[in-house]
């Protein structure tokens, strides 16, 4: 992570608040940012026991490649901790990429590669859910999506994320879905040309919200 959606929350709040990102990797943090903004190096499913009841908000997104199934309940639970009473969590994951056969091929490859990780891709389907059993209550869910056929910064960004995610993840793809490297070659082009000729292609995802109750002390 590279701490962009922290810092840019900082710039549009008074100087008085107090930022904190954490992420097990902070290579990518800049080296200077405002005063009231800082980083910690640790995971989500193992936060420091000084930070319980501490924040008014958490917000995580996009680590659904990084959590096994079993550790999905543990992070919620870490985050319902380090909530004070009545704080709120927002929770972002994709729900897929859509366009064309090929998008939806490499999209279904992806996915079962994922189940060999006892990872689950699709868990944005399932955070509703998971918050509830974790103690959340008032948890309300919002669907959306971001253009993978524009060029605004934004769409750009998303269109670059999903391609590396593919490139990132090929050899195990291959592996498990039988498929030799000269055929997933071909494929990365042929899902990128889905999405310049397709104004529909897009990358779902859906946020959830939930609140501590205010009388857990």
């Amino acid at each position: 992570s590279s701490g962009a959606w922290l810092l840019d929350l900082a710039s549009d709040l008074v100087p008085t608040a107090v930022l904190h990102g954490i992420d097990i990797n902070l290579g990518l943090i800049p080296n200077t940012y405002p005063r009231n903004v800082s980083f910690s190096q640790c995971t989500v499913v193992n936060l420091p026991r000084r930070w319980t009841n501490k924040f008014d908000f958490v917000h995580q997104r996009l680590i659904s490649g990084g959590l096994t199934r079993a550790y999905w309940p543990v992070a919620l639970r870490e985050i319902y901790r380090v909530l004070s009473p009545g704080g709120w969590v927002q929770l972002g994951e994709c729900t897929g990429f859509f366009a064309g056969p090929v998008t939806a091929r490499l999209w279904s490859m992806l996915i079962n590669f994922c189940e060999e990780l006892n990872i689950d891709a699709r868990v944005a389907d399932r955070l509703s859910i998971l918050t509830t059993e974790a103690g959340f209550s008032n948890v309300t869910v919002e669907e959306g999506s971001v253009s993978l056929h524009g060029s605004t910064e934004l769409e750009m960004r998303t269109r670059n994320g999903v391609i590396s995610a593919f490139q990132t993840t090929h050899a195990g793809i291959l592996k498990r879905n039988g498929i030799g490297y000269t055929d997933f070659d071909k494929l990365l082009p042929a899902m990128v040309k889905e999405w310049d000729e397709l104004d529909s292609a897009r990358q779902g995802f859906k946020i959830v919200y939930a609140q501590k109750p205010v009388n857990d002390q």
